[in-house]
């Protein structure tokens, strides 16, 4: 004897509930011997074992098992790959997703990935359903993942988002869900002979993919810049990856788009406009759902017009704008878009797309949105587009948009970027549709930034009509005078905060100032010198008096902060007083910040009034040396 025992064969075990005892005790153990013996090399073939056996295992394929016991793990899924490929396929993808509830772990999830796929497999080809269950409770983990919450990004944070947590985590479960999906795509491909679109394993391939272009794709950063040759982000080439499956099961993109819109703008019937290319579409697509509800004989089906409603009214409008981002700004499915749409036509079906996104809080979507409308007006002429076109809400209601993420956006990136639009979307419409934008954009903000800022678009475009041999109308004379007074309502008249609209004023006292220089007054085209003694009345003698008194105010206020010692400020009891700034009250604030906040204000005032007192000079001269 040389003292070494013989190793102890374990015998093979018939009763399915003693065996399921002993595989239970191997497990218990962290037995990864004992437990392939049963499966593996005993060729486990009782079936009526393998459902509770595939619950029992399942537990033990976790990301904690494979750190701490990779071996125990890898008998784990051995044994797991046995049970699936000798176990009947609908009883084990059901067994599988049964522990969908478990799916709290992303190493299960990538398991339970390959191994529902080996299930599915062998199944039948008419394996539809088994499919649409298992997609749907699959699906419901990737929708379980927490969404980056980025607000505000700098380009070198934006650069580095590849290495944040969150987003590692679903690129992993992302890329290992397209690997689940490929071979079902390949199976149903558009590019396979005599392969329809009607397949309902296409139409459930179709809603699931186009589910991943709302969570989680257009929350991460899926721009590629090719012009700069850095390597693609792992978000982008997933992003490349859906887009590729999806154009396997989708004919043609822009006409799925064009039956979402139809099926959500169906409760807004006001909404749709009367023109022959929708109502053509309309009787479209009430003749497939008749052909869905069987009222039309379903041998005759035709790829492009059958569709599964359900399906469309499911898909997220995130996603649907998503997808235009994909194709429109990254470039990606362009061999399922036609190229017969015209630049403006584009413009105007993606902007529900882009108000989606600019109202998101999400720094991202919120990008995704501003690109899109910039890849439309990289392409748009200026002066291509007509002024009616301005009666669909749509270009207003994305205009508004627009201008709520320059006001409250805390991107300083993505303020800047709507900055530099809006004046190119203005100048993209002929001098009617400028002059409707302007106007409704004044109308209806009353923020004094941006008043500012769009008084100075006006002034270019008046200056622009000026230089023209014929003038149009729409920024000369009473067109003019309409924007103008707009401009200069002084809701309190010299009681008016000056310090909270003084980028308006200041803007619009250049703007006059611009015109008493430019439009001579033996010419008067503007009808500048015609109106100004009304403007002077209302709006420059009320700003000097509010001048006066915020001046004097605020030297007061400046004096007792002085005064004072320490961080005291003290105010008269009787004084209702309170000076903002950023909605924070000055008050609240150190006496240094006090002081710097009251010292600016004294400044801008000083500024204005200089301004006021130079165009009240220009004017005079003017006026004297015409009348000579």
């Amino acid at each position: 004897m040389d003292g070494r025992s013989e190793p102890v064969l374990m015998e093979r075990i018939t009763d399915g509930q003693q065996l399921i005892t002993q595989i239970k005790e191997c497990v218990e153990f962290r037995d990864a011997k004992g437990l392939k013996t049963y499966i593996l090399e005993h060729k486990l073939s009782n079936q009526s074992v393998f459902w509770e056996l595939t619950s029992v295992l399942t537990q033990y394929i976790t990301k904690d098992i494979l750190d701490k016991n990779p071996n125990f793990f890898e008998a784990c899924e051995r044994c797991l790959s046995y049970l699936v490929r000798n176990g009947n396929p609908k009883e084990m993808i059901l067994a599988l997703l049964e522990q969908a509830d478990c799916f709290n772990d992303d190493v299960k999830y990538s398991t339970l990935l390959r191994l529902s796929q080996a299930t599915l497999m062998k199944l039948p080809s008419k394996r539809f359903h088994s499919l649409d269950i298992a997609l749907e409770t699959l699906s419901a983990h990737i929708k379980s993942l927490p969404h980056p919450q980025f607000t505000d990004l700098e380009d070198e944070e934006q650069q580095l988002l590849d290495s944040d947590t969150d987003v590692h985590r679903i690129e992993g479960v992302l890329s290992a869900y397209l690997n689940f999906l490929e071979p079902f795509v390949e199976e149903v491909s558009l590019f396979k002979a005599c392969r329809t679109g009607n397949n309902p394993q296409v139409l459930t391939l179709k809603k699931h993919l186009y589910f991943l272009l709302e969570h989680p794709l257009a929350y991460l950063d899926l721009e590629y810049n090719r012009k700069e040759q850095k390597a693609k982000t792992t978000s982008r080439c997933l992003a490349e990856r859906t887009l590729d499956l999806l154009v396997h099961v989708e004919r043609n993109f822009h006409k799925y788009l064009q039956l979402a819109r139809y099926e959500s703008d169906r409760r807004h019937v006001d909404d749709v406009e009367d023109t022959e290319d929708t109502d053509a579409m309309v009787r479209e697509n009430e003749e497939n759902e008749r052909r869905l509800d069987g009222q039309m004989p379903s041998a005759v089906e035709t790829d492009d017009k059958v569709e599964n409603w359900k399906y469309v009214k499911s898909v997220p409008k995130l996603a649907q704008a998503c997808l235009s981002y994909l194709m429109y700004v990254e470039h990606l499915g362009l061999d399922r878009l036609p190229s017969i749409y015209s630049h403006g036509y584009l413009l105007e079906f993606n902007l529900p797309f882009i108000s989606l996104c600019l109202k998101r809080q999400e720094f991202l979507i919120i990008y995704k949105g501003l690109l899109l409308l910039n890849s439309f007006l990289d392409v748009l002429q200026l002066g291509s587009l007509s002024a009616d076109i301005l009666d669909n809400n749509a270009y207003m209601n994305m205009i508004s948009d627009m201008l709520a993420v320059m006001i409250h956006c805390p991107a300083k990136k993505l303020r800047q970027m709507c900055v530099q639009l809006l004046p190119v979307f203005i100048k993209c419409f002929i001098t009617e549709g400028r002059y409707k934008l302007l106007h409704m954009i004044i109308a209806s903000c009353e923020h004094s930034g941006v008043q500012g800022f769009v008084t100075q678009i006006l002034k270019e475009q008046i200056r622009d009509n000026l230089l023209c041999e014929v003038p149009e109308r729409f920024f000369i004379g009473n067109y003019l005078d309409k924007i103008l007074k707009l401009l200069m309502k002084l809701p309190d008249g010299p009681a008016t905060d000056l310090l909270e609209n003084s980028d308006r004023i200041i803007s619009v006292l250049n703007l006059l100032r611009f015109l008493i220089i430019r439009d001579k007054p033996n010419q008067n085209i503007t009808g500048i010198w015609t109106y100004f003694p009304k403007y002077e009345i209302e709006f420059l003698d009320a700003i000097r008096k509010g001048l006066d008194m915020s001046t004097a105010h605020y030297k007061l206020e400046l004096t007792n902060l002085q005064e004072a010692k320490g961080d005291q400020w003290p105010l008269p009891e009787d004084l209702d007083f309170s000076v903002c700034v950023g909605g924070q009250s000055l008050s609240s604030m150190p006496k240094a910040q006090r002081m710097n906040v009251l010292q600016s204000a004294l400044v801008t005032f000083d500024m204005t009034e200089s301004l006021l007192v130079r165009l009240l000079e220009l004017f005079d001269q003017q006026k004297a040396l015409h009348a000579k």
